[in-house]
């Protein structure tokens, strides 16, 4: 359980430096639709372009703006669930680096020996639900042949022992059971 709270910490802290990069750049195309809007009522003023083009633009950096609250929000509520991931009150997480940051390798060993993954209790449960499921196969495949089954009971009907060997008092009905998958029972 501590292993799974560890990696949910490193996971949420990787999505607010992820979120902290995206907010960056939100910024800077909001800066840089400001300025488009500036060159493009320039280029409006001096007759090359009409209101359209101004509304477009406009219109731009208004959406590019509108990016910028929506990604503080998510980083806010990623701080706020790493500081309660680690048993503390919500509030601010410090960020020590950027995403820029971290190396990335370009190749990953791949695999994992069979044993570990044999004795995890997943795969185990998984493997023993297969057994499972071959046991059931074969009830069915063996329900689809006929069989016949005897069946014997016994009996005495006698409070003393030195009257239950004679006959009046023993008591044995059998029975004959054949059964075919194409009908019920027949005796």
């Amino acid at each position: 359980m501590q292993t799974g709270i560890v990696a949910q910490v490193a996971n949420s802290y990787f999505n607010l430096l992820m979120l902290d990069a995206q907010l960056d750049i939100a910024r800077r195309n909001a800066t840089l639709s400001d300025t488009i809007v500036q060159m493009i009522k320039m280029q409006k003023t001096a007759g090359d372009v009409t209101e359209l083009a101004v509304q477009q633009a406009v219109a731009q950096k208004q959406q590019a703006e509108l990016l910028i609250p929506q990604l503080e929000q998510a980083a806010t509520i990623q701080e706020n669930a790493i500081r309660i991931l680690m048993g503390e009150l919500p509030g601010t997480v410090s960020r020590t680096a950027s995403l820029d940051g971290y190396q990335v390798w370009d190749s990953l060993q791949t695999g994992v020996p069979a044993e570990v993954i044999a004795n995890r209790p997943d795969v185990k449960a998984s493997e023993m639900g297969l057994k499972a499921a071959n046991a059931s196969v074969g009830a069915a495949q063996g329900a689809m042949y006929p069989s016949l089954s005897l069946t014997a009971n016994g009996g005495l009907n006698a409070y003393e022992i030195g009257k239950w060997f004679q006959g009046h008092s023993c008591s044995g009905p059998w029975r004959v059971t054949s059964r075919s998958p194409f009908s019920s029972s027949a005796d």
